[in-house]
């Protein structure tokens, strides 16, 4: 069960064959802490405790059929936005059921 302050929407359609998610971290933006956000989005887009550089973390997501993963850090007036954008094929389209397992690994 999803905390209260976490919005969810869905947009159902079965006009395109990726899928795509967008997880947004927002909170209120402390002077101290933005400097923080800034280097955390841009270590999260190069690498991750299983693949350690950027180059190795690219080879894999090559692998998961082109799959795109972007992090961001914006400022919105009082606030601080630290998002999450994944992009890949519907696991439908290329029948791999264990796709969507190897994304979020």
């Amino acid at each position: 069960m999803l905390d209260k302050n976490i919005k969810v929407n869905w947009i159902k359609t079965s006009k395109f064959k990726t899928v795509a998610i967008l997880i947004s971290l927002i909170h209120e933006r402390k002077e101290e802490n933005i400097c923080k956000y800034v280097m955390l989005s841009s270590i999260l887009g190069s690498a991750t405790e299983s693949y350690k550089t950027k180059k190795i973390l690219n080879e894999k997501l090559y692998e998961l059929y082109n799959c795109n993963i972007y992090w961001t850090a914006i400022n919105m007036y009082k606030n601080e936005n630290l998002s999450l954008y994944i992009e890949f094929i519907n696991p439908k389209v290329v029948s791999d059921d264990k796709l969507l397992d190897e994304i979020f690994k």
